[in-house]
């Protein structure tokens, strides 16, 4: 399918991706107490959790069961964190899809100028170059890859761009790439 679409010089106009957590390695109580408005500048790391206008955008709960980190609305970039068990959007009380075991996701939501260039980018990674001597990447590569970009959880430290990602989350992005 990504050789199909690369082939018709297609454009990607949004890009949703997923990291499930089904191990249970999230620490969900911490990652709540990190978010909070006076605390996230020291352990989340974004692109999408910067100033507009004058005034910061820090991570939102939605609803008790989620975290909006970006702007909220169908247009901006964002991470979105949430317990898949608890979030009733989800349908997951129906008789017809129930969850078989409860677990966390993460969703980061590119849209505009940055879907279509990180899309750019996506399609010749994804692309099979084998023929050429070269080695595609796996779609599991180039989730963690696009969340390495936009998003982490990071030790304090001095300088943002320079902090270590906090063991979990290393561990959590580890699990996906493969």
């Amino acid at each position: 399918m990504i050789d199909g679409a690369s082939e018709l010089d297609a454009h990607v106009s949004e890009i949703d991706l997923v990291i499930d957590d089904t191990a249970g390695i999230t620490p969900v109580a911490q990652i709540y107490e990190q978010s909070l408005p006076h605390r996230y500048k020291d352990f989340v790391r974004s692109t999408f959790l910067k100033d507009y206008r004058g005034k910061p955008t820090e991570p939102k709960l939605y609803g008790g069961t989620s975290i909006y980190y970006g702007r909220h609305g169908r247009s901006y970039c964002k991470v979105l964190f949430y317990q898949k068990h608890l979030c009733p959007n989800q349908r997951v009380y129906e008789p017809d899809n129930q969850l078989k075991y409860p677990y966390i996701r993460y969703e980061l939501k590119l849209r505009g100028s940055a879907a279509q260039r990180q899309g750019a980018e996506l399609f010749s990674k994804l692309c099979s170059i084998s023929a050429f001597g070269g080695t595609s990447t796996t779609m599991g590569e180039a989730v963690v890859d696009l969340f390495g970009k936009h998003f982490a959880f990071v030790v304090p430290g001095r300088r943002s761009s320079r902090r270590k990602l906090q063991p979990w989350w290393r561990e959590l992005l580890r699990r996906a790439a493969v």
